[in-house]
């Protein structure tokens, strides 16, 4: 099972959190990302996102780049100022390839925990609009398969 983790793309910083949207640089740099991973990796079956509107369309923008036809569904779990631990047990149960989009600093904290096994100081830095792959071999048993950034 492939856990990818997406950062949203950039967005506007003159607005409240909750309101701030991708600017063209950053749905542009998500397609670019959608092109590479359409090219190189394997479909994910679910796409779980943040409710802010910037990951909203990050998801939408990319899954069209991508060719993802299900539904993308809202995960609280992982807006921004969520702590890592439900997010974490969240992906122990997963069972299919699943995409996340979130935010820093949950997605560095989670891929830091899920490979160091709940350790959650961030070593993999997630730039807007970055992926990272983690391969789960066993139950609890992750392994960073790529980072790569727009």
């Amino acid at each position: 099972m492939i856990l990818y983790l997406l950062r949203h793309g950039e967005a506007v910083q003159n607005a409240g959190d909750s309101e701030r949207v991708l600017t063209a640089n950053g749905f542009e740099e998500t397609r670019r990302m959608a092109a590479y991973f359409k090219k190189k990796m394997e479909m994910p079956l679910a796409v779980y996102h943040s409710p802010k509107i910037r990951t909203t369309q990050t998801a939408e923008c990319f899954t069209q780049g991508i060719g993802f036809d299900g539904e993308l569904q809202v995960n609280t779990d992982l807006a921004p100022d969520q702590e890592v631990d439900d997010i974490y047990t969240f992906c122990q149960t997963l069972k299919e390839n699943t995409l996340l989009v979130g935010h820093f600093p949950i997605l560095p904290a989670l891929s830091t925990s899920l490979i160091n096994g709940g350790i959650t100081h961030p070593v993999l830095i997630h730039e807007t609009s970055g992926l990272v792959g983690l391969r789960q071999t066993s139950p609890g048993d992750w392994h960073l398969l790529f980072s790569i950034s727009p």
